[in-house]
């Protein structure tokens, strides 16, 4: 799927190419586009996303549903009376029609981009009164609809229009994970005595017990009962995720568990709230966040590292709701305030004011042949990057007269580099200038480039070629 070849203007920084999808937690923050209403999205509160069989991308935003060819995006024909209000849960069933529920909890699909309502809406209504929100919506292969109705339970209903709540799930289900359409995994609150449990800053939190229910041959098998704490006056749902090698990844308000071969592994504690969980297919995970103090796009190169909380923000300060990686290895984040954001190339990396360079406002680069990188600046600046570990150094300012720094060139044979203007070289930590010995003055060169023998270096300017030896 082609996308918009476009940069976001507010990063004409630095760019730095690290690899194919290299990216480590020394990485400063990659180079994202922002799409909003401007650019066509119906709304910019976006609550979900996901890629088709096609290959298209589908957003449910405060304003409905649309797809994403990648160029435009493009609202489905909608004739039904929750035209253009809040879409959610938007999931694919066997034929490849888009799935959606409205706030009101109407079920929808868009066929041959129609939104057509849903046969049995009124088996929901049946239980309307009895739930607070539909928290996962799937089509199994079968045109089975599977529904995680918040303080009820899961709903299943068949293709005729016949129901039943799961009995094993009527206390309430909170989520459910699908594996090739079926459902395989689901989690219940059992209700215990009322306990208390007084944290570090002397608040009270409500004890749960939360069960995880694995689906075999059509039957429930419950695992070990695990014990949450609920924060007072928070409703933080929890979530299921289901890694690649099996095990089961579950978190709640600000706590992970891993749960492998239906055994808790290890619990740990966050310092953020999860909305969702995905994992790469190198393995490495991206947390969305949107409550909170701590907000936004939190990478961890493994499960490891997140049990040990170590973490890089991708998108600091941005409410992000959901995250996923397409078939071309683009990433894209939906956010509640912002609209989508879309990294085309993750091995890009952008460094700025925020990594610590003097200037946003990048003039020229030059690198040593081994691994660093040097960038001048206006005002006149140089910094040298270490390409390995992405740390910025300032060096001593250039003894110039203009404002800015003109062109920089990095003699590996002499471990000199130059810059201009006028052209100065620092070599052993000193500057030094170079005068023309025919009264021209200081040079005020606009390239320097080696000689092709590499015997000596030529400089261009104003007044003319120069060599200098």
């Amino acid at each position: 799927m082609t996308k918009r070849p476009q940069i976001n203007k507010r990063f004409f920084s630095l760019f730095l190419l690290l690899g194919v999808f290299s990216f480590s937690l020394s990485a400063q923050h990659p180079s994202w586009l922002n799409y909003n209403t401007n650019d066509g999205l119906p709304g910019n509160e976006v609550y979900d996303m996901i890629q088709d069989s096609r290959g298209y991308l589908w957003f449910a935003t405060n304003q409905g549903i649309c797809r994403f060819n990648g160029y435009e995006f493009i609202r489905p024909v909608d004739t039904s009376a929750m035209r253009g209000s809040a879409a959610f849960n938007p999931t694919e069933d066997p034929e490849g029609n888009i799935w959606f529920n409205h706030i009101d909890h109407s079920i929808h699909f868009i066929e041959n981009d129609t939104v057509r309502t849903w046969a049995f809406n009124s088996v929901i209504d049946q239980y309307r009164g009895k739930f607070t929100v539909i928290e996962r919506l799937a089509i199994a292969d079968d045109g089975t609809v599977w529904l995680a109705l918040e303080n009820h339970g899961l709903l299943e209903v068949y293709p005729d229009g016949t129901h039943r709540v799961i009995p094993e799930m009527e206390d309430n289900c909170l989520v459910f994970t699908t594996v090739g359409r079926k459902v395989m995994h689901s989690v219940k609150v059992v209700n215990i005595p009322p306990s208390s449990h007084r944290g570090s800053k002397g608040m009270v939190f409500a004890e749960g017990r939360y069960e995880v229910i694995h689906w075999e041959g059509g039957k429930a098998v419950p695992m070990d009962g695990i014990l949450f704490y609920r924060f007072p006056y928070i409703n933080v749902l929890g979530g299921l995720t289901q890694l690649q090698n099996g095990d089961l990844l579950l978190f709640d308000a600000k706590s992970f568990r891993l749960i492998h071969d239906n055994q808790l592994q290890w619990r740990t504690l966050a310092d953020i709230y999860v909305e969702k969980i995905y994992e790469s297919p190198d393995g490495h995970l991206f947390v969305a966040s949107h409550l909170g103090d701590n907000i936004g796009l939190f990478y961890y190169e493994s499960p490891e590292q997140l049990r040990l909380g170590k973490y890089v923000n991708l998108l600091p300060g941005h409410y992000v709701t959901s995250f996923i990686i397409d078939r071309e290895s683009g990433w894209w984040a939906t956010t509640y305030d912002q609209g989508v954001f879309y990294c085309k190339n993750p091995g890009i990396e952008v460094f700025d004011a925020t990594s610590g360079l003097p200037s946003e406002d990048v003039i020229c680069l030059a690198n040593d042949g081994e691994q660093t990188i040097f960038a001048g600046f206006r005002p006149a600046d140089i910094c040298a990057i270490d390409r390995l570990d992405g740390s910025p150094q300032i060096l001593s300012r250039p003894p110039v007269l203009s404002r800015e720094i003109w062109t920089m060139y990095f003699d590996t044979g002499s471990r000199r580099l130059g810059c201009s203007s006028p052209l100065i070289f620092l070599e052993k930590d000193k500057w030094k200038a170079i005068v023309h010995h025919k009264g021209v003055g200081r040079i005020p060169a606009k390239k320097i480039t080696s000689d092709p023998r590499g015997d000596f270096l030529w400089a261009s300017s104003s007044y003319g070629f120069f060599v200098l030896i």
